[in-house]
């Protein structure tokens, strides 16, 4: 992991990249093709961005979520609201929490749905695959611009010894796991 750009986003959709399979990235600018191939660090913006809203909008937009019992949802919302849900946020804000590599981008199209999943087809769609969550984050200031924002000295240190941590002890599902 050479050169890497990290993208800051609210926490909760920050979250749902590596607990809700969510495999795009939406934004109104058009990425550079050059990303595609190239591991982003995926950065948690602060506290403020943990809301009770934010949560509601990812849970219409991940596919397991929507389709499932108004029951489920609501015990979802929960837990995230609970004091579980807000340890994850104390230790996801403001930090880097994990990579993910950049396999494609989509374009917008004229007619803004959802197409079976989370790109919404009105944006610019980063395509993310090869989801790798840090077993502790890695602290930073982020930035508030939408665009990307290159990792630098120890800071990207840490999220490569991160990374070298995470997939040492990565272990693949057994049969029948999820």
């Amino acid at each position: 992991m050479g050169r890497l750009h990290a993208l800051t986003m609210d926490g909760p959709w920050a979250w749902s990249i590596f607990h809700l399979e969510r495999d795009v990235e939406n934004r109104t600018w058009a990425p550079p093709q050059w990303l595609i191939g190239q591991w982003l660090a995926i950065h948690a913006g602060p506290a403020d961005g943990w809301s009770r809203e934010t949560w509601m909008r990812v849970v219409a937009h991940a596919p397991r979520m929507r389709d499932a019992p108004s029951q489920a949802r609501d015990a979802f919302l929960q837990d995230r609201l609970s004091p579980s849900g807000k340890r994850d946020r104390d230790r996801y804000a403001s930090n880097i929490i994990g990579v993910v590599r950049i396999t494609g981008i989509r374009r917008p199209l004229a007619v803004k749905r959802f197409l079976k999943g989370w790109w919404d087809t009105a944006r610019f769609g980063l395509e993310l695959s090869d989801a790798v969550e840090f077993r502790q984050g890695v602290p930073s200031k982020g930035t508030q611009s939408p665009l990307l924002w290159l990792v630098r000295g120890q800071v990207l240190e840490a999220v490569r010894e991160e990374y070298r941590h995470a997939v040492s002890t990565r272990r693949e599902p057994r049969a029948g796991e999820t």
